[in-house]
């Protein structure tokens, strides 16, 4: 039994050894194109000149004011939207307080005027926003986030359902 997996042992490290000579000569009669070759090692470093440097930081710069541009617009788009939604939202609230009572009427109007101070203060900063540069953007977007978040929580707090 123990001469029979040593014979098989060597079998199979006969086939392995095949198998990785076959792969080794097909390996080398692939060519590799240029430019997925390792760079020649000859002692020298390539010399990298002031003005390569400068391209390169240009090209980082360049993509990093695009990539902060594209996130501009598109939280201005997304805070756009949610002053949409609460511009539905106190349509909603303005005809609730119709169908209240006189008591609760002025109650909710004077809510959804608090609202509105609220909502326009929002939009003034959303316009500020749209105008700023990329250093003042990261304040401003804190400051429209807060703004938001303060209509959503006077929303929830309004008269116990709105009503």
């Amino acid at each position: 039994m123990t001469k029979h997996r040593f014979l098989t042992a060597v079998f199979l490290s006969f086939l392995l050894a095949l198998f990785f000579a076959a792969c080794r000569k097909e390996a080398e009669e692939t060519p590799v194109p240029p430019e997925q070759q390792a760079p020649q090692v000859s002692g020298e470093r390539p010399q990298v000149t002031g003005a390569d440097v400068e391209e390169k930081a240009q090209e980082a710069l360049e993509a990093a004011k695009s990539y902060t541009l594209e996130q501009k617009e598109e939280y201005q788009k997304k805070a756009g939207a949610k002053l949409q939604e609460f511009d539905a939202r106190i349509k909603e609230l303005k005809a609730k307080a119709e169908k209240t009572s006189a008591e609760t009427k002025v109650k909710l109007d004077k809510q959804i005027e608090e609202l509105q101070k609220k909502q326009k203060t929002a939009r003034e900063k959303l316009e500020e926003l749209k105008s700023s540069g990329e250093e003042a953007w990261a304040a401003l977007k804190r400051e429209m986030d807060t703004a938001l978040a303060d209509i959503e929580d006077f929303i929830k707090n309004l008269l116990p359902s709105g009503e």
